[in-house]
């Protein structure tokens, strides 16, 4: 699960929690995510190391998956 947080000073923490081993998503979705940021011109700290692996499922779809983000925190500056 994603929780969104707004602090102070226009700085927004993303709480990410979740009960499964691994955050999945798709490349487009990984970059359109991406896109906004830097239209937006947010710089990211990442509270913890995140493991991040290129893998290929069915059809041929590329996803990206997110390794170790038990309760970690991703801030946008």
């Amino acid at each position: 699960m994603i929780k969104a947080v707004k602090k102070e000073n226009n700085k927004v923490a993303l709480l990410l929690s979740q009960e499964e081993q691994f955050i999945t998503k798709s490349a487009g979705c990984l970059d359109r995510e991406i896109k906004l940021l830097k239209m937006l011109q947010l710089s990211v700290k990442l509270a913890a190391q995140l493991d991040f692996t290129w893998k290929k499922f069915h059809k041929s779809k590329r996803l990206f998956s997110i390794k170790k983000l038990y309760s970690s925190q991703i801030e946008f500056i």
